[in-house]
């Protein structure tokens, strides 16, 4: 599978990834987080993977932690000597580690994606005016860099909103209902927008403030 075979949806997943501190959680929450099907968010994730912005999910490819635990126990029980088992316990120990960080996203590769190759793959697509959620550069953050024009602001159309303006659609339907739950998901997508969508000056902002939150993100 080549990265050509990622859908819009997929980049919603890994932005969501990026807003986790730590370890994935399970698809269930995922899935609940982002208004998604579990089975959605499980091929987003391989279809991630295959593209090499995903690390490799131990949670469906591989045995879960717990196992890994368990079937670790009667070898270390059974160890005939202190140099076997120190070599079980390191082999266990490595098992552990590549699971714990099976499922996260590949940060590099994601960076790279997100600023430079998402905007050609989905290209920000207009419509008329309409009620939703305010994106791009009229939402936070360049909000605070940018002062509103004479120009009605992009907005993802969305029943709920509070602000009219120029429908910028977004990269899946429930993306509103994901950014409005959480306002770290909300900030990124946005900022995906302006890159999408806006002009040079809100480029290089949202390049910055993309990266910038990419770095600085916990146990990246």
């Amino acid at each position: 599978m080549s990265p050509a075979s990622l859908l819009p949806q997929d980049v919603v997943v890994l932005a969501k990834l990026l807003t986790y501190a730590d370890r994935r959680p399970s698809l269930a929450r995922m899935a609940a987080d982002l208004f998604l099907s579990g089975s959605q968010v499980h091929a987003a994730l391989k279809r991630l993977e295959a593209a090499r912005l995903v690390l490799e999910d131990a949670q469906s490819s591989r045995p879960t932690t717990s196992n890994l635990r368990a079937a670790a126990r009667p070898i270390l029980k059974d160890a005939r000597s202190s140099r076997q088992l120190t070599s079980n316990r390191r082999v266990s120990e490595r098992l552990l580690f590549k699971n714990a960080r099976s499922g996260r996203p590949n940060t590099s590769a994601a960076e790279e994606f997100l600023v430079h190759g998402a905007k050609y793959m989905f290209p920000a697509v207009r419509g008329g005016i309409t009620r939703g959620m305010l994106t791009s550069y009229a939402a936070v953050p360049l909000n605070r860099h940018i002062s509103p024009g004479p120009d009605l602001p992009p907005v993802w159309p969305f029943a709920m909103g509070k602000h009219r303006g120029v429908s910028l659609q977004p990269l899946h339907a429930t993306v509103p209902l994901a950014a409005q739950a959480d306002p770290r998901l909300y900030e990124l997508l946005a900022l995906l927008d302006a890159l999408r969508d806006g002009r040079a000056r809100e480029r290089s902002l949202a390049e910055t403030e993309i990266v910038q939150r990419i770095r600085e993100r916990p146990n990246a």
